[in-house]
């Protein structure tokens, strides 16, 4: 995703409809489950490129030893999707942009 692109958002997936493109869909669900507990396992700091559909982020802030999330997101809607979920939660921050452009890349 560019941030750009029109997207439809139901409970099951987030669709491209000018690509026919499934973005994310709820048959991901295991994977982001493992890959929450293995980038939690240690607690401390957890930086997500992307909020999706919210699957891992949940799954990370199940986590009682998280000191902070930090959630980086290109799309708008998404970004404020993400606010939306966050607004309860407060070791989390919310970033929109592109990744590639508010990381250091050393």
């Amino acid at each position: 995703m560019n941030g750009k692109e029109n997207i439809i958002i139901t409970d099951n997936a987030i669709f491209n409809p000018e690509t026919n493109h499934n973005i994310m869909h709820v048959c991901e669900t295991k994977i982001m489950k493992r890959q929450a507990e293995i980038s939690t396992q240690n607690g401390g700091d957890i930086l997500e490129l992307g909020f999706g559909m919210h699957i891992a982020s949940d799954y990370i802030q199940s986590n009682p030893n998280i000191t902070s999330h930090t959630i980086i997101e290109i799309h708008p809607v998404q970004y404020e999707r993400a606010l939306e979920w966050a607004k309860d939660k407060p070791n989390v921050e919310i970033i929109l942009g592109d990744w590639f452009h508010i990381l250091p890349l050393t």
